[in-house]
């Protein structure tokens, strides 16, 4: 079943109309028929609708609330060290699957791309976040923030705040996760965090943890920390 996220509050017995792009995407590349069901998103509640067109446009009309919902119980923000655009934009669309909320680019001192590429991305990031939401069935859309330095990483701190270590391999990842608590991860990127970025990080409220015996790429470390979040979360 597809997804749509309508841009103005939702009423059940309703018809609603569909801004430009999805109403190509109905009518032009998915070729939705009259009758056809789809699922609606507005204010993080989901709706039932059948497709039907009006002056050859489509429009949904509203049937019912759908009352499961797909968002984690919790807030998992990942603050992820600048990587190559393409890596962090497949980080971005497998992050969104795995439930995170927030993801904040960090600029550290081994990036070796520019502090300010991913902000003039932002409009693609947007896309493809909405993207995998519609096909994950989401009702929340994620937020890419603005590129932050270390100085500023207190901002984003959550009930429980961990950041990746390879150095440190005593502590692991699952040992503190809660359940029912929000979590901030920060990730370096490839070559990981200096001496100094790490005892910044310390001094600060972040306790390092390990993501196991093997070191994973910049990418996908971020991926398997959201997913043991979820997992256990969701277990």
């Amino acid at each position: 079943m597809y997804q749509f996220f309508m841009e103005e509050d939702i009423n059940i017995n309703n018809t609603y109309s569909f801004n430009k792009d999805d109403s190509h995407h109905i009518k032009n590349v998915l070729r939705l028929n009259k009758g056809e069901i789809i699922r609606v998103v507005y204010g993080s509640k989901g709706y039932f609708g059948k497709i039907d067109y009006y002056n050859g446009n489509p429009v949904v009309n509203i049937e019912t609330l759908d009352n499961v919902k797909h968002e984690l119980d919790i807030n998992i923000t990942l603050i992820q060290s600048l990587i190559k655009v393409d890596k962090f934009e497949f980080l971005l669309q497998k992050s969104c699957e795995l439930g995170v909320s927030k993801i904040v680019p960090l600029y550290t001192s081994r990036c070796n791309i520019k502090k300010d590429i991913y902000d003039k991305k932002r409009n693609r990031f947007n896309k493809i976040i909405l993207e995998s939401c519609k096909q994950c069935k989401r009702e929340v859309l994620p937020i890419v923030e603005d590129t932050i330095n270390l100085d500023n990483i207190n901002k984003y701190k959550s009930d429980i705040n961990l950041f990746a270590y390879e150095l440190d391999d005593n502590n692991s990842l699952i040992n503190f996760i809660e359940k029912g608590k929000h979590i901030t991860v920060v990730i370096g990127t490839e070559g990981g965090f200096t001496h100094q970025e790490a005892l910044f990080l310390s001094d600060n409220g972040f306790m390092p943890v390990s993501l196991g015996k093997r070191i994973l790429r910049a990418e996908t470390a971020g991926i398997y920390a959201i997913s043991v979040i979820g997992a256990i979360n969701e277990g």
